[in-house]
């Protein structure tokens, strides 16, 4: 039977998700890695577009993108769709490993519930706040005469650093100290959180300037990078990446974090811009190109500033 999650987004009510918009970047990343960790078959958001106000009848794209925090018309949310496209292509390509264990959580039918809310937690408690970060997690409905003859396991140990939360997998980190979300597979590496300390472990590719939050620089970063030829980062030819960053309002005041890759192969690579419109637009006017060639040096590259949000690279391009 698929396992689906339904009607997903960052909170229920327009007050709620303006309080979060700051943080609401770190949904599509935390969704698509979390959801390989569970072994889920589908995550539905909630929503693209109630109707057709905000898109194209045509094509259904957006008549003009916004930067702003929406709760049912997602297509106006560009810092959200900036990510979109590289969480989607992690969820849909496996790119984090599921969990090594697995928890059954066995509701017994008929369930007795008031309200949606109620029946969505109703017997599915936790043996401790953050165990579906930890291993994974699943519901088995069954009858009250029907016995399980396989058995359910010792539920998994609470963590040894209070607020940390370190997938079996070892592969992602919810620090709720730090505020922060680690994402670190062969083919991904991401990082979303508040800028205000170092993470918890560096990444062995990923580069983020100021993490310590130097004065005037971005509130709440999210940075995602993904192999798209299907070979571990150090070795890939074909990289996409995406990043935002937030200030405390949830806006783009402080710009974009500084990134770079480090333990990539040398050489020429080609930088395109993907998003947003208008960085891809500047490139073309102010260089007359539709992409820039970067030279890679002891293993690392640092990639341009500006205002890209979603970009690609290839290596094969000498300088």
């Amino acid at each position: 039977m698929p396992y689906v999650l339904g009607e997903f987004n960052i909170s229920e009510g327009g007050k709620d998700i303006v309080a979060k918009r700051q943080v609401r970047t770190m949904l599509p990343i935390h969704a698509a890695a979390y959801g390989c960790f569970q072994n889920l078959d589908g995550i539905t958001w909630f929503a693209y577009q109630h109707g057709d106000k905000d898109v194209s009848a045509i094509d259904w794209s957006a008549k003009a993108e916004g930067r702003e925090a929406s709760l049912g018309s997602l297509v106006k949310d560009g810092q959200m769709l900036d990510h979109f496209a590289l969480c989607g292509y992690i969820f849909r390509r496996g790119l984090v490993s599921p969990a090594r264990r697995f928890e059954r959580l066995e509701p017994v039918l008929p369930v007795g519930a008031s309200n949606y809310g109620d029946l969505m937690r109703a017997g599915v408690r936790l043996p401790f706040d953050g165990a579906a970060s930890v291993c994974g997690y699943g519901k088995v409905f069954r009858k009250a005469d029907v016995r399980d003859r396989v058995g359910v396991s010792a539920p998994p140990a609470p963590p040894s650093t209070a607020g940390i939360f370190v997938s079996d997998t070892d592969e992602l980190v919810r620090d709720t100290i730090r505020h922060q979300l680690l994402v670190s597979a062969p083919c991904v590496e991401a990082f979303s959180g508040k800028t205000h300390q170092r993470p918890y472990r560096e990444f062995p590719h990923l580069l983020i300037e100021n993490l310590d939050r130097a004065a005037g620089s971005v509130e709440f970063a999210t940075v995602v990078v993904v192999s798209l030829d299907g070979l571990p980062l150090g070795k890939s030819r074909r990289i996409a990446l995406s990043r935002t960053g937030l200030d405390e309002d949830g806006g783009e005041s402080c710009g974009f974090p500084a990134v770079g890759l480090r333990g990539i192969q040398n050489g020429g690579w080609s930088f395109v811009v993907r998003r947003p419109r208008l960085a891809m637009e500047a490139v073309r006017g102010h260089l007359d190109v539709d992409s820039i060639p970067l030279s890679c040096k002891n293993g690392q590259l640092m990639l341009p500033r500006g205002i890209w949000a979603q970009a690609t690279l290839e290596a094969g391009n000498a300088q």
